[in-house]
């Protein structure tokens, strides 16, 4: 299966190192502020930086890299731009940019991959011992290597299915009238836009990523994340943890937060399912549109809950 990596936020905390079985993966870069995927500047790949322009389906195969296991370094892995064979790494000295090229077989081009508690991974260079890390430059972003600092949203990525980096969903309610979907209050993009639901009209407001999560509880989980990079999320973007009364608001990622995974015992992208988030100690809190505010809620009640669907916009 082809992976893709979205930038994301820290989990504060030491991460888990590195699963042995992830050992060949294709990757997407894009980072969730801005929907840009990661392209070497270069087409060939060769000596080109590496910088952040946004994911274009016509050249999907330009933006995606793969991770390979290194047998001489176990734990290690190269991580090759698939359409020029070209690797990544960090020329040698600290704080340098990000380049690739070709027949790079020294730790310059050795990545370790740092899984976080929040599902989320951090790249360390063998040889610097530094994060791969997005930084604007002049108004464009490239990829650098900096100290690892788990705050650091710019130096966290998802693992994401490079064929479903540009799939589209609606969060379609099935509960009540029929037609109904999740849409942020008026299409707005504004951070801490509270989510209400309407009558689809195909409005891309509508719309949002399905990034995969793994497992929680026996669940699967997804963040759900529309065009302009926020997410949805049930604590305002804090740290806290979800709870019932809470509202579901559009908000940019924040770590350590358990207040934006989607989590289902069943795929809700095949069948209609309460969507529920876990809160520490195992609790869970479902989504609903049943509670005391007008727009889309928690409730600790699986029979107060809607039932949901993910419904592919390109399917249709």
């Amino acid at each position: 299966m082809a992976f893709g990596l979205t930038l994301a936020e820290p989990q504060v905390g030491e991460p888990k190192q590195d699963q042995s079985h992830r050992d060949f993966l294709y990757l997407n870069y894009s980072h969730p502020k801005t929907g840009k995927s990661a392209l070497p500047s270069g087409q060939s790949g060769d000596g080109s930086r590496v910088v952040a322009v946004p994911v274009d389906p016509n050249h999907l195969p330009l933006q995606n890299f793969e991770i390979e296991a290194d047998p001489e370094y176990p734990g290690y892995h190269r991580v090759r731009h698939v359409y020029s064979g070209a690797y990544l790494g960090q020329i040698d000295t600290a704080d340098s940019e990000v380049y690739t090229k070709t027949h790079w077989y020294g730790t310059e081009s050795l990545w370790a991959l740092v899984e976080g508690d929040d599902h989320t991974w951090m790249l360390v260079n063998h040889h610097t011992g530094q994060a791969l890390t997005s930084v604007v430059v002049s108004g464009q972003e490239r990829l650098f290597g900096r100290d690892w600092d788990v705050e650091d949203s710019s130096q966290r990525w998802f693992l994401q299915d490079a064929d479903q980096a540009l799939e589209a969903y609606e969060i379609a309610d099935t509960t009540e009238s029929p037609g109904q979907v999740l849409r942020p209050l008026n299409g707005s993009s504004e951070e801490g836009a509270p989510l209400e639901t309407v009558l689809d009209s195909n409005d891309p407001s509508e719309e949002f990523t399905m990034i995969e999560a793994d497992a929680r509880n026996g669940e699967d989980c997804f963040y759900a994340v529309n065009r302009d990079g926020r997410y949805l999320n049930s604590t305002n973007g804090s740290v806290d943890s979800p709870a019932e009364g809470n509202t579901l608001t559009l908000n940019a990622y924040h770590p350590d937060s358990d207040g934006y995974l989607l989590c289902s015992g069943t795929d809700p992208r095949t069948e209609a399912t309460a969507l529920s988030q876990h809160r520490r100690f195992n609790e869970f809190v479902f989504l609903t549109t049943r509670g005391t505010s007008a727009y889309v809620g928690l409730t600790y009640s699986v029979q107060n809950a809607n039932l949901f669907r993910f419904v592919s916009k390109n399917s249709r």
